[in-house]
């Protein structure tokens, strides 16, 4: 989902763990991990949305959900924009539980702002009504456990 080309390994979609060289011409059997192969066929085939060749990529500032909390520093948080079109990611790639508020400046336009979202995580089906203004005056709340990602497409209430 970031900007560029898309690079894929031998294996990567079927839960291949030894990596070769590719001077190597044989690899040992492995099982086909059917639940991983089917999370990138759905990656993949979201990925071939045009708001990824089309649309605007913007990073995310994200900040504290609590004066005591820094674990909002392991979170990364983009998102893309064509027209109405709306996805952000938030992605924690570290060991541990992370809270934060991902904050989208810079989408503070009529078309985010004076609208109520219905946001839909392509990972897990989990769906949630936002209030676009208060997105971008407060943030929206992000809560993942370890190596954990939201993929979120914004549709309008």
């Amino acid at each position: 989902t970031l900007p560029g080309a898309v690079l894929l390994h031998d294996g990567q979609f079927t839960g291949r763990k030894v990596k070769l060289p590719v001077q190597i011409n044989r690899q040992p059997d492995e099982p086909v991990d059917l639940i991983l192969e089917a999370f990138y066929r759905m990656l993949l085939a979201e990925t071939r949305h045009p708001i990824y060749q089309q649309g605007k990529w913007r990073l995310f500032d994200v900040g504290a959900a609590y004066l005591t909390n820094s674990t909002y520093r392991h979170l990364l948080a983009y998102g893309w924009q064509d027209g109405e079109e709306l996805r952000v990611i938030v992605v924690n790639n570290t060991p541990t539980a992370s809270r934060g508020l991902a904050h989208f400046r810079g989408w503070d336009n009529d078309v985010f702002r004076y609208n109520n979202w219905r946001l839909v995580d392509l990972l897990s089906d989990v769906r949630t009504e936002q209030n676009g203004a208060n997105m971008i005056d407060n943030g929206l709340y992000i809560e993942l456990g370890a190596y954990q990602a939201h993929l979120f497409r914004f549709e309008k209430c």
